[in-house]
């Protein structure tokens, strides 16, 4: 059953053809009802915005056929509802990975999530995290690696911030998108087990059941933000995309693991299949 969370409210707006992007809370466990509230719509290109405080979206409809649209959507959930802890969408086609350059702006997300800041209770509802997502690369040789499990804002660097850790990043695109995430390795493995004495995942000291076999995605997008109320604290959110077909265990189904660190999520898109919500979190 997936944890509660009080209210969870996601804008979404792609700005070129995309596809379903998550985030995703966590809560204690509690008898509670799940009644989400979601809508979609084309737009066209150029009109689709979205306002990051008040959680709206607005553009000018448009389903004219051979267009290239942008895609408003929005996903609510009531308070007091549990939130979700996976998610199963569709995906017809995938964008052609060589013909986006790593860096380009793909489109934005605004979220309002229910957190406990700095070891208080899960009942900060009034934070705005905004993410905006860019083309990420998909070499799985050429990695970045956050610092070590316990460390903290230990994604900071990855995502472009270097000390003392301000919020604002130092680096632009930030490393999360020009480098490939070294976790995500571990994560798309089939026979990672752990991340080692370093505690960093998807390096040379983890631990494996078998030969290293990272799957490499056709098509990656990755977005960065920081909360101020949390002292910086870097959140980053990946779209990962897999051909149809992808196999991590042997089945046609793509499992997950939970590594540990500050928060990080991936969504995971099958094409012509399904999408899974990954999250990376203590």
């Amino acid at each position: 059953m997936p944890p509660p969370l009080a209210i969870v409210r996601l804008a979404i707006i792609p700005v070129t053809a995309l596809f379903t992007v998550l985030v995703s809370g966590d809560g204690v466990g509690a008898a509670g009802s799940f009644n989400p509230e979601n809508s979609s719509q084309y737009c066209a290109a150029g009109t689709g915005a979205i306002d990051d405080q008040q959680l709206s979206t607005s553009c000018a409809p448009d389903t004219t056929p051979g267009t290239h649209p942008d895609i408003v959507s929005s996903f609510n959930l009531p308070a007091g509802d549990y939130n979700f802890g996976g998610v199963v969408a569709l995906s017809p086609s995938v964008p052609d990975d060589s013909a986006i350059p790593v860096g380009a702006i793909l489109g934005k997300l605004g979220s309002q999530p229910t957190l406990g800041l700095l070891n208080n209770p899960c009942n900060n509802s009034q934070l705005r995290v905004p993410f905006t997502f860019m083309k990420g690369t998909t070499d799985i040789n050429n990695t970045v690696e956050p610092q070590p499990f316990g460390t903290t804002n230990d994604l900071a660097i990855m995502a472009g911030d270097n000390p003392p850790y301000d919020g604002q990043p130092d680096v632009k695109p930030p490393p999360a998108a020009t480098k490939y995430p070294s976790f995500l390795n571990a994560i798309f493995d089939p026979n990672w087990v752990d991340f080692g004495p370093d505690k960093i995942a998807g390096n040379a000291d983890d631990t494996y059941n078998g030969p290293k076999s990272p799957i490499k995605p056709v098509f990656r997008a990755v977005g960065a933000t920081s909360i101020p109320s949390a002292s910086n604290l870097w959140v980053i959110l990946q779209l990962v995309v897999f051909d149809k077909g992808t196999k991590d265990n042997g089945s046609n189904t793509t499992t997950y693991v939970i590594i540990g660190g500050a928060i990080a999520a991936a969504a995971v898109v099958l094409g012509g299949g399904a999408t899974l919500l990954l999250r990376r979190g203590r």
